[in-house]
Parts: C-alpha cells; sequence; structure tokens
C-alpha cells in the first residue's frame, strides 16, 4: 500500500473519531453541549458517568499526542476519581478535552508519513499502532457518551411522563 494512502486514511481516522460528523459521533460532539447534570449522572453504581468516561479518555489522548510532540506526560490513573464535582470542574475538563483534540489534530495533519510510521523516540512502537489505539479508544468511548446522554434523556422524560 502506498505510504501516503495509509497516512491520509490514518489522518482521516483520527478526525473521523475526534471531531468530524460520520457515521459516528465525534468525540468532542458527544462531549459539547453535556451540562453539568448530565455529565455526573450514573445509570447505576458501577457505571461510569459521562465526567467518569472524559477524565478517562482524555489523558489517554494526551500520552499519544506526546508521542508526535516528544513531550512528556505525568502519569495520571487510569479511571481518574472526580475530587470536584462542580459545574466550574466539568466545563474545565470540556476545555481540557477540546484542546487536546485540537492540538493533536493541527500536529497530526502536519506530520509526514515517515513521522507517523516510525516510532516516538526510545520507543519501539510505531505512532501509527498508538494511533490507531486512540482512535478505536475514543471512538468507543464517544459511543458509550452519547448512549448516557440518550439514557440521561430518557430517564428525565419518563420522569415527566
Amino acid at each position: 500500500m502506498d505510504q501516503q494512502i495509509l497516512t491520509d486514511t490514518l489522518k482521516y481516522g483520527f478526525r473521523i473519531s475526534h471531531t468530524e460528523e460520520g457515521w459516528i459521533e465525534p468525540l468532542l460532539d458527544a462531549v459539547n453541549g453535556v451540562d453539568f447534570e448530565t455529565a455526573k449522572w450514573k445509570p447505576a453504581p458501577k457505571v461510569a458517568s459521562i465526567w467518569e468516561i472524559v477524565a478517562h479518555a482524555i489523558p489517554y489522548t494526551e500520552s499519544r499526542l506526546c508521542d508526535f510532540t516528544g513531550a512528556t506526560k505525568e502519569e495520571e490513573p487510569d479511571w481518574p476519581e472526580i475530587a470536584d464535582p462542580t459545574p466550574e470542574a466539568w466545563a474545565q475538563l470540556q476545555e481540557r478535552a477540546r484542546k487536546v483534540v485540537s492540538e493533536f489534530q493541527s500536529v497530526l495533519e502536519a506530520a509526514s508519513g515517515e513521522e507517523i510510521a516510525g516510532p516516538k523516540p526510545g520507543k519501539k512502537t510505531p505512532r501509527a499502532e498508538r494511533l490507531m489505539d486512540i482512535v478505536v479508544h475514543d471512538a468507543y468511548h464517544a459511543g458509550q457518551i452519547v448512549k448516557l446522554k440518550q439514557a440521561y434523556k430518557s430517564r428525565a422524560a419518563l420522569a415527566h411522563a
């Protein structure tokens, strides 16, 4: 396969799972407009809230961005506890999501095929593989967010019926 085709396909995969409306709802669309009450709602005790999903997904996305920028990222818990459940903290997490996705998309669009195919300095795994990992990861979590928004809305509608 032509390297340019592969490079363009990987870049497309990132866009479709994060910012461009297509056959799935991209992560940013899933997160944008979610109010505080919806974000913190849990349909059951052992089911993650939208807030918890976003707090899990964003550090993972940031770590994959570091593959391209060379920056280092401080380790965060895989599923961090929501220490400050306030509307302001939720708004900050939403902004963090917008910032990392926007920066990642810019860096990725400027990346060459060689950069995408090669590993991060000091690592063996090609960036392309780690890029596909984040595309699938964030598409999966965007789908969870969409379903949680639907469940929250349905629950609220049933309460008023």
